[in-house]
């Protein structure tokens, strides 16, 4: 009896044996795999978190800046062009000295015009045209004695109207009269013009004088 009691005790004694290197056996194993998992998943975030880093790097070095702003081009201003006068013109330079107070005309004294031009007859009946722009002016005749001149306008249009300064319009009649000398070499005028507008509806007349300077074209 007692021998039985003794095998069965140590039967007992192995099994638990065996069931606790079992149960160590398993732990390792469950420790090892929960190790392997955690290795797998830190792996998978620092492939997440290396990626996540390069795309940021990326972005620093292609840094996409504002459209940068394009000032228009300067405008540059065309000078106009000189008016076409007819080759044999002279260049005129004119120059305000007094005009007659009145309402409708401005004060232009000291107001130079030096887009004129002038054609000139020299002759024993001497003519002088005056454009102030290729299709308007005033043509003068009159005597010429030596390098010295003296003209009168000639205005076969009659009466016309022009802005009057303080509004409206104001019908003249326009005369002229210039007289001057031409220099030793005959290719300068040195002159004084004066422009008549006589106010047709009052009778008034406005003179506005002028100083002339005139050189022949070139050749």
């Amino acid at each position: 009896m007692t021998g039985l009691v003794e095998t069965t005790a140590d039967l007992l004694i192995e099994y638990v044996e065996r069931s606790r290197r079992r149960r160590r056996r398993r732990s390792r194993v469950l420790r090892s795999s929960l190790f392997i998992r955690s290795k797998a998943g830190m792996k998978r975030l620092l492939a997440v978190l290396s990626f996540c880093l390069v795309a940021a790097s990326c972005q620093e070095g292609h840094t996409v800046g504002s459209n940068p702003v394009v000032s228009s081009p300067p405008i540059l201003e065309t000078p106009p062009k000189p008016p076409l006068y007819p080759p044999e013109s002279w260049t005129l330079i004119a120059s305000v000295t007094s005009v007659t107070p009145h309402p409708c005309w401005r004060d232009l004294t000291g107001v130079t015009y030096n887009n004129l031009a002038l054609i000139v007859s020299r002759a024993e009946a001497m003519r002088l045209f005056v454009y102030w722009d290729p299709t308007d002016g005033i043509e003068y005749v009159g005597s010429l004695s030596g390098q010295d001149f003296s003209l009168a306008g000639i205005n076969p249009g009659g009466s016309f109207s022009i802005g009057c300064a303080s509004g409206g319009q104001v019908e003249v009649i326009l005369t002229g009269r210039v007289s001057g000398r031409f220099s030793d070499d005959g290719r300068s005028i040195s002159a004084e013009e004066v422009l008549s507008y006589l106010v047709v509806r009052t009778g008034e007349q406005v003179d506005v004088a002028f100083r002339w300077a005139a050189t022949a074209p070139a050749g």
